[in-house]
């Protein structure tokens, strides 16, 4: 019987709800509303909850410093929405043990549990019933306001009403009943306290064997005749200390302007979070090292990272030019990054081969933007909160988050913005207006048969989706597209239908679609965008 928790035990208890994520971890990606193959709750989750575990996988302090530990760190790696939301529960769950001194009882773990709910829906700018946040919010509601001397029986009366609510979430959330499916979060969420009942009762589950890999480096390529003209971007957390001087905000980072570029400090309660690039990172050390201990430090040779030979996350356009504000935009491929940087964006977050950009990955972009007003293009309705929760940690800038879900939505918005205009929330206004006229619709294939809403979808078919319905079904993706086409024009009074072709849409295919668009819909004009993307084959924007 568990009736106390520690420092160990919280340990113990994370690792083993991570390792049964990770045993769950593709059924919970196959959980997927519509029956196509890029279901990624489970990996995001599971991304997000080895960040948080990495800070404290080796470290054998009390309670406390182990939740704080474990609190400080798991909002940087969330990745999609339902990262973030497991970010924010797991940071509100530990902040709780976080002040505790001493040992933890069960009362305490019902406190955590209520904690981590609130932040949770407070991370949501709109939060609907029928999700993650349903599920963890009832369960808790379960086992609040009772008393127990067992970890385990909380644990398992937790999970008994979890599993009600989970069962309910396709009562809550319409899309979900139509595709015959639970939330795929909230069975994230329950396997995460399955793992922690099966620790309590000493069921073994095998460790997680599949970490997030490092990049490999070919430090071959580097010789005595290398020119290291990048220098360093040097990171740290600086925990002050009585006895040494106080620094000033300002005059902090003048001396960290004189040393480097790219300069973003915080100044947090008694600590101090700085980033600067600098060829000279240990003079940057030593400075900051006068004022008290560090807590963190990295620092990489940009040289190397310049070099090709370090996967990046976040690319600079060689074409930009500083002005009142800066655009940061998220892309799935070198094509679409080339595209964008000459319309204008100025950094790139790099959604490549189906990675799904990290909290940890915005901040970065936010400071190579260099710039005070950020304006972010995020082009994906699931990297909107991983932006947001971003913008949150991020001094001395101000961000704006437009409403662009789509690379549809970035490319009408890129053309309409005015680069002469210094006011962003000007801009902001004008791209989410004009996002909001697009109308979206995806043609992809069918990764397995499926009845949606009625509807009877074999593996194979072509779909076309926009939102939360199907809007045809068909063998080919131009029969799909004449269909749609149809379907929407006659509905609604659009001028323009941008082709956004994937890397299968054949310029033959296009060429007839924009010929059935002309003959049938007369005053509709057409265009063409290539994008080389392989995960879907056709993007129609109507405008």
């Amino acid at each position: 019987m568990n009736q106390f928790i520690n420092g160990q035990l919280f340990r113990a208890l994370t690792d083993y709800a991570i390792r049964n994520l990770a045993l769950h971890c593709e059924e919970i990606n196959d959980l997927n509303v519509f029956p196509v193959p890029d279901g990624d709750t489970g990996t995001n989750m599971l991304t997000t909850a080895r960040i948080g575990y990495a800070a404290i996988e080796h470290f054998d302090g009390d309670l406390s410093e182990t939740a704080k530990k474990f609190s400080d760190t798991i909002v940087y790696g969330a990745r999609g929405n339902s990262g973030v939301i497991l970010s924010q529960f797991l940071k509100g769950f530990s902040q709780v043990f976080a002040g505790v001194d001493g040992e933890a009882d069960c009362a305490c773990f019902i406190r955590a549990l209520g904690s981590g709910v609130a932040l949770a829906y407070s991370a949501v700018s709109h939060p609907a019933e029928g999700t993650i946040l349903t599920v963890l919010r009832e369960a808790t509601e379960e086992v609040s306001g009772k008393a127990y001397s067992d970890l385990a029986v909380l644990l398992e009366d937790f999970l008994a009403r979890a599993r009600i609510s989970l069962d309910n979430t396709p009562n809550l959330l319409p899309v979900l009943k139509s595709a015959g499916v639970v939330d795929s979060g909230g069975v994230g969420a329950i396997c995460f306290f399955e793992g922690m009942k099966k620790y309590l009762c000493g069921e073994d589950i095998a460790a997680d064997a599949t970490p997030a890999k490092d990049a490999v480096i070919d430090y071959s390529v580097f010789d005595r005749n290398t020119a290291f003209e990048y220098g360093y971007c040097t990171e740290g957390l600086l925990q002050l200390c009585n006895g040494r001087e106080q620094p000033e905000s300002e005059s902090f980072k003048a001396m960290l302007n004189e040393l480097g570029e790219s300069v973003v400090i915080s100044f947090e309660n008694d600590k101090v979070k700085f980033h600067v690039h600098t060829q000279c990172p240990e003079k940057v050390l030593a400075y900051a090292h006068t004022f008290g201990e560090f807590l963190t430090l990295k620092i990489e040779n940009m040289s190397v990272q310049h070099s090709g030979q370090v996967s990046k996350t976040v690319t600079v356009s060689a074409q930009r030019e500083k002005g009142a504000f800066a655009l940061v935009a998220v892309s799935p491929n070198e094509q679409m990054t080339q595209l964008f940087e000459q319309m204008g964006v100025d950094v790139v977050v790099l959604a490549y081969g189906g990675y799904s950009p990290s909290t940890q990955d915005f901040i970065k972009a936010y400071s190579a933007a260099e710039c005070e007003n950020i304006i972010v293009l995020p082009n994906d309705k699931n990297l909107f909160l991983v932006a947001q929760q971003a913008q949150a940690l991020s001094a001395d800038t101000s961000i704006f988050i437009a409403d662009t879900k789509s690379i549809a939505d970035c490319y009408a918005a890129l053309a309409i913005i005015d680069f002469d205009c210094s006011d962003p929330a000007e801009i902001l206004q004008d791209i989410n207006r004009t996002a909001g006229n697009i109308y979206d619709v995806l043609i992809t294939r069918s990764a397995k048969d499926t009845v949606f809403d009625s509807l009877e979808i074999n593996k194979g078919d072509f779909i076309a989706m926009a939102g939360d319905s199907i809007l045809a079904v068909g063998k080919t993706s131009l029969e799909v597209a004449c269909a749609v086409a149809d379907r929407v024009l006659s509905e609604q009074e659009r001028d323009n239908v941008t082709f956004f072709a994937g890397s299968s849409f054949s310029s033959e295919d296009a060429d007839e679609l924009s010929r059935y668009i002309r003959q049938n819909h007369i005053f509709t004009e057409t265009d063409l965008v290539t994008t080389g993307i392989d995960s879907f084959d056709l993007i129609l924007s109507f405008e």
